[in-house]
């Protein structure tokens, strides 16, 4: 087809690919959903304006961790049997230039809930040491955070961890000191 055709169809807005027009979809919901709250951890239910962007997300996700073991077999010399249903590196990093934190290697409700209680105490709130004391988007950051306050040290060097190998999300020096300050142990090193 020659270009002035292709041009002519455009302008009656033809659809070329489904596939990308619900890409553009989604992230135009997720784009918004983040703008709104802050961050790309939706919950399954979450919608924006409509649209199931949780599910949405929970679907690019698996996605992305496709690819990843696309990548992880192609380096280590083994066959792979398909790459459909893989989130490619092009869209991948437009989900990154929204939230950086958008896919962890972990479960998604643990980042949200860590992300909210950071956002929480950069905004100088006290850290909820049991349920229902703080809710904040529908999570409640009590109840995420006291198995961690109550397992001291151990929950401590966990958080840490992950903290030092998580670029994307690190939390800051003075927050990362103010959970340290929160979980010390009372009895023992």
């Amino acid at each position: 087809m020659d270009e002035d055709r292709v041009e002519q169809l455009e302008k009656l807005g033809m659809v070329w690919s489904h596939y990308d027009v619900a890409w553009e979809e989604g992230r135009a919901a997720a784009r918004g959903w983040a703008a709104q709250n802050g961050h790309l951890l939706a919950s399954l239910d979450a919608t924006f304006q409509g649209y199931k962007v949780g599910i949405w997300l929970n679907n690019q996700r698996a996605a992305a961790r496709k690819a990843a073991e696309i990548a992880q077999r192609r380096a280590e010399g083994l066959p792979i049997q398909s790459a459909a249903g893989a989130l490619s590196q092009e869209r991948r990093d437009q989900l990154d230039d929204i939230d950086p934190s958008w896919c962890p290697t972990w479960p998604v409700e643990w980042q949200r809930a860590f992300h909210l209680t950071r956002l929480h105490l950069e905004a100088g709130g006290e850290l909820p040491m049991s349920p229902g004391k703080v809710v904040h988007q529908g999570e409640d950051l009590g109840r995420w955070v006291a198995p961690s306050a109550s397992a001291g040290t151990n929950s401590q060097a966990y958080s840490d961890g992950w903290a030092n190998t998580s670029s994307a999300s690190n939390p800051p020096p003075k927050t990362r000191s103010r959970l340290r300050a929160v979980h010390r142990p009372t009895n023992g090193p």
